[in-house]
């Protein structure tokens, strides 16, 4: 042991002796070494040092993805008093609780908001808000801490569910930048507590390192479980109440027989704009009382039961412009522009299903209460093939469940494109797409995430914003062009999209093929691992 180790150690000491159990609660002693240590009395928990400090966002309605550097165990690497399981399912619940809100709010938006596209401009905002604020993610988290910031969030989300009370551009537009804004942050700081929780699981069951990359699986595996279980609540608790309220649902009354269903149907045509009948105030505020109520729970779970996590500042610290440089650096690289066409495409996918499908197709021939029932559907497959997609790359290999997410989600577009559900559509059909659509949206986050690990290794934390960056682009791309094109123009360039995106991931293939990383072990394993420099 140095001295400097030595004086450490005699300061810690002199510090705590000093402290008196009155000041237990007061007095926060935030000693730093190679990670975070709990001083008596302290309010501070983790288990990262400061190698761990790269982290990043991956948004999709509703999942995200982080990779860490591993630390080395030392005594001070992590809290003795960290609770893991109890942080885990903390975060869990608090997620499950305020994503019900935002998903079953979402999923709606275009239906019920749909004068003046108040709606789809409210879900741009958002997504166009963490595009553009997505570099400073980790330096406004070490600045302002994990339980503060995730607790703004949840506050954000809260003012979201209460502007629907009075749907507004004056009100839900600041709301959803602030959520764009939040949403920024909420990945990061969920991957860093389950990182910081399963840490503190191994040492606690002194387990070795190479148990590490199996327990991180399960943590990460059990919260994305209870994270796409929110899309399952939010729509069940949205038809449950729109349903059993709704007074037309028995008879078609709510709808306008004259206008075109499916592809056809155009927003830019007068008549088509006002073919749902919104439901009543009395039945909207009562969902959204609902809603805003999961909202409270969460935030409420997260103050109570989380604890306190700060990173500490990096040994070298990164301005905004070097973390913006690092991500152009890997946009206009090579590889990434191969992928790049596929990751759009996959992404506009993902905005024809929200906020297309769930207009045009189930709310213009079942009707708004039917929008939750449906996507039901696609919540529950993408919670199923989220965890199985790390199991089936065992077996299958990536790049058979690459191609095979590519050929389901163009078939579905095609079927979309061609396909007129009528005012009276069949449930089986409706509820085959959405569940197919989920199967392809679960393998595709683990299939982006593998193929990006292996390919940028050296440069995984700026590759992987960047990836959430350009989903971003993509969302807000589609959205923008609903408000001045027709359903089916959307339909056209997401196949398009997928067509290049084909060629492009083939060619990709051949590149890691030809650099000899085509049989990287970590293809063969579940894909949240170490990420060693």
């Amino acid at each position: 042991m140095d001295e400097t180790e030595n004086g450490d150690e005699a300061r810690t000491a002199t510090l705590k002796k000093d402290i008196g159990p009155a000041q237990q609660g007061v007095t926060t002693l935030n000693i730093m070494a190679n990670g975070f240590q709990r001083a008596r009395g302290g309010k501070y928990y983790g288990g990262l040092n400061n190698r761990n400090l790269q982290a990043s966002t991956s948004f999709q309605g509703s999942q995200v993805t982080v990779v860490t550097e591993s630390p080395k165990p030392t005594p001070r690497a992590a809290d003795d008093h960290l609770p893991p399981i109890k942080t885990h399912l903390a975060l869990s619940i608090s997620n499950l609780l305020v994503y019900t809100s935002y998903n079953g709010i979402q999923n709606i938006q275009s239906s019920i908001n749909d004068k003046d596209d108040l709606g789809i401009f409210t879900l741009a905002t958002v997504y166009t808000t963490v595009f553009l604020l997505a570099p400073f993610a980790t330096i406004v988290i070490r600045k302002f801490g994990c339980k503060n910031l995730l607790l703004l969030s949840w506050a954000s989300m809260g003012l979201f569910a209460g502007a629907n009370f009075y749907p507004r551009f004056s009100t839900l537009i600041p709301a959803s930048f602030l959520i764009g804004a939040c949403g920024t942050c909420i990945g990061v700081i969920n991957n860093i507590y389950l990182a910081a929780a399963s840490d503190r699981y191994i040492k606690n069951k002194k387990l070795g390192s190479e148990k590490r990359h199996q327990i991180l699986s399960i943590f990460f595996g059990a919260f994305f479980t209870f994270f796409e279980a929110s899309q399952i609540s939010g729509n069940l608790t949205s038809s449950l109440v729109l349903f059993t309220n709704s007074p037309g649902s028995a008879d078609n009354a709510t709808f306008d027989h004259t206008t075109p269903c499916g592809a056809d149907m155009c927003y830019l045509n007068s008549t088509a704009s006002s073919h749902i009948k919104r439901p009543s105030q009395d039945t909207l505020y009562m969902l959204f009382g609902i809603f805003l109520g999961c909202v409270a729970l969460g935030f409420l779970v997260s103050l109570f039961l989380l604890p306190r996590l700060r990173l500490p500042e990096p040994a070298v610290p990164r301005s905004v412009c070097q973390e913006m440089m690092s991500c152009f650096k890997v946009l206009v690289s090579l590889e990434f522009a191969l992928l790049l066409p596929a990751v759009m495409g996959q992404a506009m996918m993902v905005m024809v299903i929200f906020t297309g499908y769930t207009s045009v197709f189930i709310t213009c021939s079942l009707g708004v209460e039917w929008v939750g029932f449906v996507m039901m559907a696609y919540g529950t497959s993408t919670a199923i093939f989220a965890t199985l997609a790390n199991y089936l790359a065992r077996y299958l290999g990536r790049i058979f469940l690459f191609l095979t997410f590519i050929l389901l989600d163009t078939g579905l577009l095609f079927t979309m494109l061609f396909w007129n559900p009528g005012h009276d559509g069949s449930k089986l059909i409706l509820f085959s797409i959405a569940g197919a659509a989920g199967i392809s949206e679960g393998i595709s986050q683990a299939q982006f995430s593998s193929i990006i690990s292996i390919v940028f290794q050296k440069d995984l934390p700026p590759a992987l914003v960047t990836y959430n960056m350009t989903k971003c682009i993509a969302f807000s791309a589609s959205l923008a062009i609903s408000t001045f094109a027709c359903f089916y123009y959307r339909l056209y360039i997401a196949i398009a999209l997928y067509i290049v995106g084909l060629f492009g991931y083939i060619g990709l293939e051949i590149l890691v093929n030809k650099r000899g990383t085509k049989r990287n072990k970590a293809d063969q394993k579940p894909l949240l691992r170490d990420v060693r420099s």
